[in-house]
């Protein structure tokens, strides 16, 4: 006997999926013969790949869909190249790696709830 599950939950469950949203159901439905099941409703969803630019996405965290901020930070690299500049010679150059957005690292974060999201290394 094939029988299908119509209730409201289950139909918000498989809708908050497709909107990207949680798709498990926090209380178990009943069924006909007065067991318990729990749905649970998986989408699969590509990763974001975070440049140096702002990526429109959804949040992991609050499922709003926004452009992501991107707070640039010296890293390790950063100060490899400055020193490198100071040993050649280039003492005078040295404070070009941090003046240059191109040798930082970029952190993505969500705009409505301010979650770390990911970070790009050049």
């Amino acid at each position: 006997m094939e029988r299908h599950l119509s209730s409201p939950q289950v139909r918000q469950a498989i809708q908050n999926s497709l909107d990207g949203g949680p798709s498990t159901i926090s209380e178990p439905l009943p069924t006909e013969k007065g067991e318990y099941v729990e749905i649970i409703v998986t989408k699969a969803v590509a990763p974001v790949v975070y440049g140096s630019n702002p990526v429109t996405t959804r949040c992991p965290f609050c499922y709003n869909s926004m452009t992501t901020l991107v707070e640039t930070k010296p890293c390790s690299k950063t100060h490899l190249l400055a020193i490198l500049l100071c040993q050649v010679g280039c003492c005078l150059c040295s404070w070009y790696p941090y003046y240059n957005d191109t040798f930082q690292s970029k952190k993505h974060f969500c705009t409505s709830c301010n979650s770390y999201l990911g970070e790009y290394r050049p």
